[in-house]
């Protein structure tokens, strides 16, 4: 209990499965060296889309209004519905 800085009740809480709070549970685990468990407790939050982009190095490309667009003639050519064999 004097390394956590908590009471012994507090550790007897604990170890008999009562509640207590955050922060002595939290003073306790540190005081045992167990605090690195922690992260098994949280789950890790992928990163998004453009931070995993960043992260590659590459930039964002942004959409232009031609570009992908197969279905549309181009200057030249005389428009039609595509169906024509």
């Amino acid at each position: 209990g004097d390394a956590a800085g908590v009471s012994a009740r507090t550790i007897s809480r604990l170890e008999s499965g009562h509640s207590t709070q955050l922060e002595n549970f939290l003073r306790v685990l540190v005081a045992l060296e167990l605090e690195d468990g922690l992260e098994r407790l949280v789950p890790r939050v992928p990163d998004s889309p453009i931070q995993q982009l960043e992260r590659a190095g590459r930039t964002r490309l942004r959409a232009t209004g031609r570009r992908g667009r197969a279905s549309e003639p181009a200057d030249d050519e005389p428009w039609s519905w595509g169906e024509e064999a």
